[in-house]
């Protein structure tokens, strides 16, 4: 036990020591570090994320880059990116400064050497290379759809020690919400809970991924879980759920057994017997009409998968999902990576050929091709239409015995 930390929670000092006495341990003291991540600071403070900046400045140091290629650069990139800040990221909502200065180590090491004018912009690099990016991942997005799965662990573990914790604390919901949060508190679980709008903004609404299958029906809310249609039942049908006195019941409230079939069982502050609100309790009586319960528990389902269980994968291919139609650099696997490289900078014009140089007002004597001096030196030039080009394509397609090339 001598190895051992005892810290008290709203504890008085005496007993703190006594317990300490007893056990043989030392006294700890908030924050401490377990198994490398920090416990009980205030991780909206950078200070705390200090450790995180320090391994990315450590694994990605200027005189690595210059010592690789840019495809070597780009694996340890992902490497990093990887190992190092995923612990973190799944407990804690980076602060955007964390981000910025992560993004920035990030960039210095990738363009380490490069000119300026040859550099692309970062919301272009970091989109995945069938966006037309080089797949290094966005650090934000990473973030909140790890944070993502606290979500899904909430409502697929009921019976997890931490989820009762938290139900006990944040034991407050309003109409449409998923996850308990208490507004007037501060912390990691309600930063969890306001991913919700980062994820909008991108176009995903995690709500609508979670969907109950019924069992008993003795866990999910019959009024505001979303498990028999599109929409929790209190959207679909408001004017019912205006007049239902029990806002929060359970499935196995509103649906009973008696005999051999199911009994609908209602709780109304007032008859809906006429207007809009009789019409509603028409549809809802034939929609639940053939709704049977069982033996089983309700368990969660995720719609993003086949499987039914959460994926990160899933929530990254919707935030990188681009409907915009245009020209897609393919990259191909049987080359080197430091050709793929090359062939995509030439694609975005950021090859310093003669011409690029002179659009960014640097100063160039003749626009022309020093090779060939016949045509304007273009990156599709260079490497396609210069007469020197053509003869190292022709001898490629006689060395691999293939029909003549025609890159354009």
């Amino acid at each position: 036990m001598q190895k051992c930390n005892l810290l008290g929670i709203n504890v008085e000092e005496p007993v703190v020591q006594q317990r300490i006495e007893i056990l043989h341990c030392q006294k700890g003291s908030f924050p401490f570090t377990y198994l490398g991540l920090t416990v009980g600071a205030n991780m909206n403070h950078i200070r705390h994320w200090q450790p995180v900046i320090d391994s990315f400045e450590n694994r990605l140091s200027l005189w690595k880059a210059k010592h690789l290629s840019m495809g070597g650069r780009i694996v340890l990139l992902n490497s990093v990116l990887n190992s190092l800040p995923t612990y973190f990221f799944s407990i804690y909502k980076a602060p955007i400064t964390v981000i910025e200065r992560l993004d920035k180590i990030r960039r210095a090491f990738l363009w380490e050497g490069a000119e300026k004018h040859t550099k692309i912009h970062w919301d272009k690099v970091v989109k995945p290379k069938k966006q037309g990016g080089l797949g290094i991942g966005s650090l934000r997005d990473i973030n909140v759809c790890l944070l993502a799965k606290w979500w899904w662990c909430f409502k697929a573990e009921p019976n997890s020690l931490w989820r009762r914790v938290i139900h006990e604390i944040h034991n407050k919901t309003t109409v449409g919400d998923i996850i308990p949060s208490k507004p007037i508190t501060t912390g990691t679980w309600n930063n969890i809970v306001k991913i919700d709008g980062a994820l909008h903004g991108r176009g995903v609404n995690l709500k609508i991924l979670f969907k109950g299958e019924v069992g008993n029906g003795h866990s999910l809310k019959f009024w505001t879980d979303l498990w028999i249609e599109e929409i929790p039942l209190c959207f679909k049908f408001k004017q019912l759920f205006k007049v239902e006195r029990t806002k929060d019941c359970k499935i196995k409230d509103r649906i009973q057994a008696s005999d051999e079939s199911q009994v609908l069982t209602w709780e109304w502050s007032c008859d809906p017997v006429e207007g809009q609100e009789k019409d509603e309790l028409e549809a809802i009586t034939g929609l639940l009409g053939s709704q049977i319960l069982t033996n089983r528990m309700d368990t969660w389902a995720w719609l993003g998968s086949k499987d039914k269980l959460f994926s990160v994968k899933f929530l990254k291919d919707r935030f990188s999902h681009d409907t915009r139609e245009g020209f897609i650099l393919q990259w191909s696997k049987w080359v080197p990576t430091k050709a793929n490289i090359l062939v995509w900078r030439a694609e975005m014009d950021r090859l310093p050929t003669r011409m690029a140089l002179r659009r960014r007002n640097m100063q160039i004597s003749s626009p022309t091709c020093p090779i060939c001096n016949q045509e304007e030196e273009t990156s599709e030039h260079l490497l396609i239409a210069c007469p020197f080009a053509n003869s190292v394509w022709r001898f490629i397609s006689q060395w691999c015995k293939l029909p003549p090339i025609y890159a354009f």
